[in-house]
């Protein structure tokens, strides 16, 4: 496990605490402003830790997922492949059915994400063309990936192919596969996709888990709503100024 998977799992490890820490002092403090308890003094020193609200997000840029691409054996190329295509965790992959696709709409079912709800994810081209390949002959049923001995892929069998994959093109240090997600959404951002689409594309359920990870990545809308907005204010540039940058 690389030094930034450690830190990852330590900060989520915290995170996990103050959450439960956040609903016991709730109920302390709700007992406390209803005179069930004579003081709060035993629980108003506890600290919750910090720096903890800001995951170390990573994802890949065009060249790299290519290279990782290239890299990992056929049968488990094609579940990267649609992990970058769709955005999709690996627990959705690994139980999309041939059914789910839907060649007239161009969409992939997620028919249960992490919320518990459905959502339809939305394919480029070149996803229809990829998932119209993939599901060919498929019973509607039958699962669209498997591993090459045709067995279903676990839901822990992403780490090795996935490691392996970074190490044969280089990517350092190795990325998770949910890493592929967050390429999947930072590099619609880059190219202006609106955040609240994004956020449904990924299935959250509102934009803070979206505007809070990748909402810096895209400031060329900021800026170009200022530059576009803001008054002249008839500042005269006689264009005399030398640059002292070397």
């Amino acid at each position: 496990m690389s030094s930034d998977e450690v830190l990852e799992r330590e900060r989520k490890r915290k995170e996990r605490i103050n959450r439960v820490l956040n609903s016991v002092l709730a109920c302390l403090n709700r007992a406390y402003a209803d005179d069930h308890v004579p003081s709060n003094v035993a629980w108003s020193r506890l600290k919750r830790f910090k720096g903890t609200d800001q995951a170390r997000k990573r994802w890949l840029d065009i060249a790299s997922c290519q290279r990782l691409m290239n890299a990992c054996s056929p049968d488990f190329r094609k579940i990267v492949q649609a992990a970058l295509l769709t955005g999709a965790r690996w627990s959705e992959l690994r139980q999309l059915r041939a059914g789910d696709y839907d060649e007239g709409a161009g969409t992939v079912l997620i028919a249960k994400g992490k919320s518990g709800k459905a959502r339809h994810v939305y394919l480029t081209k070149e996803g229809q063309a990829a998932f119209a390949e993939w599901t060919a002959g498929l019973e509607k049923q039958a699962p669209i990936f498997t591993r090459a001995n045709d067995e279903p892929w676990g839901s822990h069998d992403q780490h090795r192919p996935m490691r392996a994959a970074c190490e044969i093109a280089k990517i350092i240090p190795p990325m998770g596969f949910h890493a592929l997600r967050h390429s999947y959404a930072s590099l619609l951002v880059k190219k202006g996709v609106s955040l609240p689409i994004v956020a449904e594309a990924l299935g959250h359920s509102g934009t803070r888990m979206v505007e809070r990870h990748y909402g810096h990545l895209a400031p060329s809308h900021v800026a170009a709503t200022i530059r576009r907005k803001l008054p002249k204010f008839g500042v005269e540039i006689t264009g005399k100024i030398r640059s002292l940058r070397p």
